[in-house]
């Protein structure tokens, strides 16, 4: 498919001088008046008339497949040294810089014609999106999400393949939202994304930083330290008539303040001195009721559907962007009352029956946390359930604390395969119960269906159980043995609620028989 193929409207062609990134550029080999259709990093992609940016991967150089793409038809070739290509080759400084930069220009520069939002934060960056979008939905602002759940680009929803996409596609994106009517963009910036300078030249109106725990992406980014670094840096990029929004009751995002070079800043949390404060919270399994007092001193109460004591930061962060956007209360409110569910994110799976299931994105230690003490203590479960693994190749220090985590609040854990992708489950399994030491508040049961309909079951014994399906949320896949299978947590629960209950009724109707 052409990488113009949504837009009804598409750029035809540019000159290469019109996008060329003067702020990295070293020079020019070739003709800078020849005409490009398109701009790609993917050799296979390349079509006829294409800018080639031979970007230097982790694990492979793009600029061992220049000559390919200039077989495929690649008119220019952006690299960070001289290849010796039959082609117009543009020689950069940082080639993912270049590349960003190119993407932006190439499709008529559509982040800096809409007013963007960038969330980020370790944990709540899609529900916080969610909640903003549907503010701005209220408002009769027409907005496009790019996040780890969907991304809508007004016309249509579409699955993520990234939480943030690669710079290019990102571009792509953005003009087919303005291309529809957008006048805004909500989206999740991951540490990834930041790292990689996926959104590198992007001017983000707000950025949101809900969050911060260690132990996650280490893999990546090597060490807790470096991870922050990347978060900041999205902090470090705004503009002078920019907005931060921080979690103030969140020590380490408090460091963003004296970082950011944003003009304006709000802060929201339970603290004092919160610009959006949170007065009050009332949690039970049908809902959050959220006191809010915004500046200036105006209160608001939400009554939210959404389950957890945590919403109440999510709806204040998306408040706070909101304010920064100048939506009234009365449009904060609607907006925030409008959301029945955010896809995989304390998603109620079951309605009727004297139990109840949970679907969630928890996957690592904080988030996990966060998720079993709310259920504890805020929504004051008697009984609970949790059904839980760890991905496979990534950083293996979180297992054995997700263990202990879960020994701690859960009554009983069934550990099980979660994107286990090539390494073996059960070794990762072993090491999750590493983290118990009672070795009776757990089994291992390495297939994923048979230990939700094991849950299940066990649910059904107690009345007012609930089960806790956390790891893979929204995810309609399973990453196992390196083949992506048709998984989706949500169908699952369904049909084992569904088997129980004929179960139930065959066992009740013999009863009556009797």
């Amino acid at each position: 498919m052409s990488a113009l193929a949504h837009l009804k409207e598409p750029v035809i062609s540019r000159r290469i001088c019109e996008i060329l990134p003067t702020r990295e550029l070293i020079e020019v080999r070739g003709d800078p008046n020849t005409e490009v259709r398109g701009v790609t990093n993917h050799s296979k992609k390349v079509e006829k008339g294409c800018v080639f940016v031979a970007v230097p991967g982790t694990r492979e150089d793009g600029a061992a497949y220049a000559q390919e793409a200039c077989h495929r038809g690649a008119a220019v070739v952006v690299a960070e040294s001289p290849l010796g290509v039959n082609a117009v080759e543009v020689i950069v400084k940082n080639a993912r810089r270049a590349q960003a930069l190119m993407a932006e220009a190439f499709y008529n520069y559509p982040s800096s014609r809409l007013v963007m939002a960038g969330i980020t934060g370790t944990n709540g960056k899609s529900s916080t999106a969610v909640l903003l979008k549907a503010m701005l939905d209220a408002g009769g602002v027409t907005s496009g999400l790019l996040g780890t759940i969907f991304y809508d680009v007004v016309a249509e929803r579409r699955d993520a393949p990234l939480t943030t996409p690669d710079s290019i596609e990102l571009r792509r994106l953005l003009a087919e939202m303005r291309h529809h009517g957008a006048t805004h963009c909500v989206m999740e910036v991951s540490s990834h994304a930041i790292a990689l300078d996926r959104v590198y030249g992007v001017n983000f109106a707000a950025a949101v930083f809900t969050s911060f725990s260690g132990k996650e992406h280490t893999d990546f980014h090597g060490s807790d330290e470096a991870y922050l670094e990347q978060k900041m840096r999205l902090f470090e990029s705004l503009g002078r008539d920019s907005c931060a929004v921080l979690n103030w009751d969140d020590p380490t995002v408090r460091g963003a303040e004296q970082r950011t070079t944003a003009g304006r800043k709000l802060r929201y949390g339970f603290s004092p001195d919160a610009d959006v404060r949170v007065l009050r919270r009332q949690c039970s399994l049908d809902g959050t009721v959220i006191e809010l007092m915004l500046p200036g001193g105006e209160r608001v109460e939400i009554r939210s559907r959404l389950l957890g004591g945590f919403v109440a930061y999510n709806v204040a962060a998306a408040a706070a962007a909101a304010i920064a956007f100048g939506l009234p209360l009365e449009v904060i409110k609607r907006g925030a009352e409008s959301v029945a569910c955010v896809p995989g994110r304390m998603e109620r799976v079951t309605t009727t029956e004297p139990f109840t299931v949970l679907v969630d994105f928890a996957h690592n230690c904080g988030a996990l946390e966060t998720v079993m003490r709310t259920l504890r203590e805020d929504l004051r479960v008697k009984r609970l359930i949790a059904v839980f693994g760890c991905g496979g190749d990534r950083d293996p220090r979180k297992r054995a604390p997700m263990g202990r985590v879960a020994e701690r609040y859960a009554d009983f854990t069934i550990l099980t395969a979660d994107n286990s992708r090539t390494e073996p489950t059960e070794g990762i399994l072993k090491q999750i119960a590493s983290g118990f030491e009672d070795p009776s508040h757990y089994e291992i049961e390495p297939d994923r269906r048979t230990a939700i309909c094991r849950a299940v079951n066990l649910a059904a014994e107690v009345e007012d159980t609930v089960v806790l399906l956390a790891g893979k949320g929204h995810e309609s896949y399973h990453l196992i043995g390196g083949q992506r299978l048709i998984f989706d947590d949500r169908v699952v629960a369904r049909e084992a609620v569904g088997s129980w209950r004929l179960e139930h009724e065959r066992r009740r109707n013999v009863d009556r028989g009797r």
